[in-house]
């Protein structure tokens, strides 16, 4: 059962990915609070997506109404990349 938790834990670590994430993880590793930091990297990756949804559903709508031109999106991406 051990191996198990190490596993998973490593995946979700691996999974997240974010330097400062790892960084954090590493940190509460050490420590004796390791589930409340691994809680708080997990909850702030989990507004980070919500919140990147919202802005997508957002701007897809805004082009189906013809307020956003697709040529602005596009210069997002290109932006964003």
């Amino acid at each position: 059962m051990d191996i198990f938790l190490q596993t998973l834990l490593s995946v979700l670590v691996a999974s997240i990915g974010d330097a400062p994430q790892l960084l954090a993880a590493v940190v509460a590793m050490h420590y004796a609070k390791i589930r409340e930091v691994i809680a708080g990297v997990v909850l702030a990756s989990l507004f980070n997506v919500l919140l990147s949804i919202g802005a997508g559903i957002g701007l897809h709508q805004g082009v189906l109404d013809g307020s956003i031109d697709p040529r602005f999106i596009m210069l997002l991406q290109a932006a964003a990349y």
